[in-house]
């Protein structure tokens, strides 16, 4: 519903010139606000590829914990959820017809119901999460959905393609026979990672290593380098206005052009066996690697040499506080959050880290090698023991928010946030928490007042009579047009800044002679 609402006559005339203004008072415009923003979790590490979610969601919670929307039992498996179409696919251990097979599985997103499983390759580990032949060991990596498929690599470079409704096989394709790949001690970990048409892997093989598959039928796009695989899985960036695909390798970190695989930098850094995925700070040109097993962390600062990309050290660091066994870190506003550590498990670190300088800001035991999202102004962490809990992402302090006991089992799995809902699993169970908030109360301009300087003072408040949420200023316009009939995307946004007062938002716009007439709506934004 929209009302809009005319400025008295008199008001008109405090300026000869001014003809008329009307204001348009949006009371509807934001009962879809929480759809808007939320979003599938397509991929490991989310839509982004950098463990972020731009969903508003419930941070706060009692001591058990959100309420539970399904919990179910699982077999073994380290990787997380994708969640998309209504769909939840990961990869489990499970026993077919005698014998120990990697399984596809989707979930129904609503109910944690079975829909399908799909037998993808040989589960057997030489050496793993306990020492050889463990019990507990399983798949490592996460599927990748796009356009109505699932793809997935199993444990031994075997990349499927499945029908995201039923899991029927559309293609597959062994790295190992077709590209002379070569697996890591662990077998293989890292996920997909599709960028437009193509699917990109480090198959390891000894020339000509990193593969690009196109999604439609699995044939080759591209191969490029020589380099040996670890297990982290790539990440998508932009640097320096160019798109990027960055590798941590047992030598180099990386970046190819993903549509030809041309080289764009290259930094050596010796023999690592790395299973973070790179850190990616686009507001600082900088790339954050961390790596187990004594190495440390580094960081290189990217830049424009020409018409070229150079990639130089920041630092290095061989300290314990900055290496990562395989959790890997998220970044906001000039600071890395993840848990540090290598074989610590369950004492392993939650840290705030300076990524220009390495330095420690604070550090706070006992919450294990789980895996971390960023949610906002929040961490969302899943500790190895199965605790979830919401710290606060400042470098001033630690101060956690909510913290409950959500699952049993192993967590050494990434969680996902999708439309509302956590989506968290271990090597015993998988469980859906219903975390969505109601939309919040929309917005409506209040009846302007017109100075005799001619400036329109402008008041956006909430249309229940309680004062806006601080968190909601980022979201908020105001915009103007001349005319009333046109599409949003032709109104302009005011460029006066949005005081907020008191849970008001006031905002003083001047008026010229050029422009008489005017209409304005409030709109927000996820």
């Amino acid at each position: 519903m929209k009302t809009w609402l005319r400025i008295p006559n008199e008001l008109k005339c405090l300026h000869a010139r001014l003809l008329r203004i009307e204001v348009a008072w949006l009371t509807g415009l934001l009962a879809g606000w929480s759809v808007c923003s939320a979003e599938d979790w397509p991929q490991f590490r989310g839509p982004r590829t950098d463990g972020t979610s731009t969903e508003r969601i419930a941070t706060e919670w009692p001591a058990a914990g959100p309420p539970v929307l399904w919990r179910v039992s699982l077999t073994d498996g380290f990787g997380g959820f994708a969640v998309s179409g209504g769909r939840a696919f990961t990869l489990i251990k499970r026993d077919v017809s005698g014998q120990a097979r990697e399984v596809c599985l989707a979930l129904d997103a609503d109910s944690g119901a079975e829909l399908w499983a799909r037998p993808v390759g040989t589960a057997s580990y030489t050496s793993g999460a306990s020492g050889p032949g463990a019990g507990s060991d399983g798949p490592r990596s996460t599927p990748t959905v796009r356009d109505g498929r699932v793809f997935l690599v199993a444990s031994r470079l075997e990349v499927y393609s499945l029908r995201a409704e039923d899991g029927a096989v559309v293609w597959t394709r062994n790295l190992q026979s077709l590209y002379s790949g070569r697996l890591p001690d662990w077998q293989s970990a890292a996920s997909p990672l599709i960028v437009g048409d193509l699917l990109l892997m480090n198959c390891g093989s000894s020339n000509n290593s990193i593969v690009a598959l196109r999604t439609g039928d699995g044939s080759l796009a591209w191969r490029s380098q020589a380099e040996s695989a670890t297990y982290a899985t790539p990440v998508l960036a932009t640097l320096h206005g160019r798109q990027q695909v960055i590798f941590s390798t047992t030598r180099n970190l990386l970046a190819l052009a993903p549509e030809d695989g041309r080289l764009l930098w290259r930094y050596g850094f010796g023999s690592v066996w790395s299973a973070a995925t790179p850190v990616v700070a686009e507001d600082l040109d900088l790339v954050f690697s961390t790596v187990g097993y004594g190495v440390g962390a580094m960081a290189v600062k990217v830049s424009e040499s020409g018409n070229a990309l150079v990639a130089s050290p920041v630092y290095t660091s061989a300290k314990r506080s900055l290496e990562s066994h395989w959790m890997t870190p998220v970044y906001r506003q000039g600071h890395l959050y993840g848990m540090f550590g290598h074989a610590d498990y369950n004492r392993a670190p939650l840290r705030c880290v300076d990524p220009v300088t390495g330095t420690v800001k604070w550090s706070v035991d006992d919450f294990g090698q789980g895996a971390l999202l960023l949610l906002g102004d929040k961490l969302l962490v899943l500790t190895e023991n199965g605790d979830l809990s919401t710290v606060e992402a400042t470098p001033a302090a630690y101060r956690p928010v909510s913290r409950f006991k959500a699952l049993s089992g192993k967590c050494w799995n990434a969680p996902a946030i999708s439309h509302g809902r956590i989506y968290a699993r271990s090597t015993r169970q998988a469980v859906a928490f219903d975390v969505a908030l109601p939309p919040p109360p929309p917005l409506r301009l209040q009846a302007p007042v017109l100075r005799p300087d001619r400036v329109l003072e402008l008041a956006v408040a909430s249309a229940d009579g309680q004062p806006i949420a601080a968190e909601r200023l980022s979201g908020i316009q105001v915009r103007t047009s001349p005319d009333l009939a046109s599409p949003l995307s032709q109104w302009s946004q005011l460029t006066s800044p949005l005081v907020w007062d008191q849970g008001v938002l006031r905002l003083d716009q001047p008026l010229t002679q050029e422009r008489p007439q005017g209409f304005y709506r409030v709109i927000e934004q996820p």
